[in-house]
């Protein structure tokens, strides 16, 4: 049987071994790719300074996880959507999680680099991460996922395996109905006879000329 956790913080869920790659992307434009990895657990040394070149090092080796290279002293500002929401890829799979949560990915990249997301995904499947992938393009949930779960209007509706899970079964547990019960007869209907034409229709200072 099936149980629920509930967890009272983003804390709670990552101590839990559960990590979240958000839609939009959230970090502090004006600090560095080594700094915004380090948030909230700054490396020190002598008790008070900020050991730079040991968060440099847990930057580098946070994106090695995930075959990424980026100069880890640039500001966030300067890199693409694409190297942004790989830094924040390389935050939750750093943390060592047993499920990463990602929501919408795809929603601000262009298709190259989606492209790339989708090699990186089938890297961490492959290597035995778990991953819930929420998107309303089904063509991914096709090429990533292994089953697939709708939930309509706020509730779970079900759950198919991906041999099951046709684009018209997935659609009629997204819309409750059928594709063919979803759309009126008449719009696959053949057009009857002419009941009204109309030329040279003006308006003046609208239109002038038009046909109907």
């Amino acid at each position: 049987m099936a149980s629920s956790i509930n967890f009272n913080s983003p804390r709670d869920a990552m101590d839990a071994g559960v990590a979240m790659v958000h839609q939009e992307l959230a970090f502090c434009k004006d600090l560095s790719v080594a700094e915004n990895l380090s948030m909230g657990h700054y490396p020190r040394k002598l008790g008070v300074m900020v050991d730079k070149a040991e968060m440099a090092r847990r930057a580098n080796e946070l994106l090695s996880k995930i075959g990424v290279s980026l100069d880890v002293s640039r500001p966030m500002h300067e890199l693409s959507t694409a190297q942004e929401q790989l830094v924040q890829i390389a935050a939750a799979v750093g943390i060592g999680p047993r499920i990463v949560v990602f929501d919408e990915p795809t929603s601000s990249l262009a298709e190259p680099d989606a492209q790339n997301l989708f090699k990186l995904i089938e890297s961490l499947k492959a290597a035995g991460m778990t991953m819930i992938y929420v998107s309303h393009r089904m063509p991914e949930l096709f090429r990533l996922c292994d089953k697939i779960s709708v939930l309509r209007d706020g509730q779970y509706v079900g759950t198919l395996p991906r041999a099951e899970a046709t684009q018209d079964a997935v659609v009629k547990m997204m819309i409750g109905r059928s594709v063919a019960d979803y759309f009126p007869q008449h719009v696959s209907g053949k057009a009857g006879e002419v009941v009204l034409r109309v030329n040279n229709l003006c308006s003046p200072g609208l239109f002038r000329r038009c046909q109907l």
